[in-house]
């Protein structure tokens, strides 16, 4: 809950389930991640091709 806590502050609801999904998707383990670790894969133009 505290990744999506953090997601929606970040970058809204909407965009926040679309990006747990795909983290699901792609099977990658955030607990723990605080929200410097968020900005920076969402900035990681290798993540950002899911986010079509």
């Amino acid at each position: 809950m505290k990744a999506m806590a953090i997601l929606i502050g970040l970058v809204g609801y909407t965009m926040a389930v679309k990006v747990m999904t795909i983290l699901k998707m792609l099977k990658v383990d955030i607990e723990g991640w605080e929200q410097k670790d968020f900005e920076e894969l969402l900035s990681d133009p290798r993540f950002l091709k899911y986010m079509r």
